[in-house]
């Protein structure tokens, strides 16, 4: 297989058969496994000095962002109309001072087929509060505007919040918590066995295919 027909080939699955795979909106526990630590990192008021490595019970779990911070015990954050959350557990959030839709980013050393957590936050302010899943390969598989599909409203109120997340069957890699100053305890995840899609699969296969194909063209210079 020639790299131009390769390249054509990756192009047009990556965009056309990227999400085969049913995704679900999780709005209540489902009973998975903690798997991330934040009191184990920062366990009193506010670390922002991110990667950190925050998995638990055998879950790899980097956690990233625009402007992330890790907030234990004492740190407080407020969530304008949905109120605050006043330092008593530790959590995860978004310093998002100038409203620029900013993102805390959970990235999976192998991948999980559910996962979420107990989160808030603060109605009109940084963009809409929006959950993403990325698949194996990095592309997207879900996006749900949480302000729109499940509202979270805790008006003036103290600790307090719902559970969101996002169900795959193909295997989550990445999430993204965008916009709203989101604010998240511990993710808890479920690692069912994994179902790649086809276009996943076929990537793979082409990805292999090419490299033998180079390492053939190596041997006959």
């Amino acid at each position: 297989m020639n790299r131009p027909l390769l390249a054509v080939l990756t192009a047009s699955l990556l965009t056309a058969g990227a999400s085969v795979q049913a995704q679900t909106l999780l709005t209540t526990p489902f009973g998975g496994t903690q798997a991330t630590n934040i009191l184990g990192i920062c366990p009193t008021g506010y670390c922002q000095s991110a990667p950190y490595a925050i998995g638990t019970n055998g879950f790899g779990v980097s956690f990233n962002g625009d402007a992330p911070y890790l907030v234990g015990i004492g740190g407080a954050w407020g969530l304008v109309g949905n109120g605050n959350w006043t330092g008593a557990f530790g959590y995860a959030g978004t310093n998002d001072q100038l409203g620029d839709n900013l993102s805390n980013i959970f990235s999976f050393s192998a991948p999980v087929t559910s996962v979420g957590a107990f989160m808030n936050y603060a109605p009109g302010q940084g963009g809409a509060p929006t959950l993403i899943a990325y698949n194996l390969l990095n592309v997207m598989v879900a996006s749900y505007d949480l302000s729109a599909l499940a509202p979270i409203n805790t008006p003036a109120g103290s600790d307090q919040g719902a559970f969101r997340g996002i169900s795959y069957a193909g295997g989550i890699s990445k999430l993204e918590l965008k916009g709203g100053f989101l604010v998240n305890r511990d993710l808890f995840a479920t690692r069912d066995s994994v179902v790649p899609e086809p276009a996943t699969m076929t990537l793979l296969a082409l990805g292999l295919a090419g490299m033998a194909v180079a390492r053939r063209k190596k041997r006959s210079q």
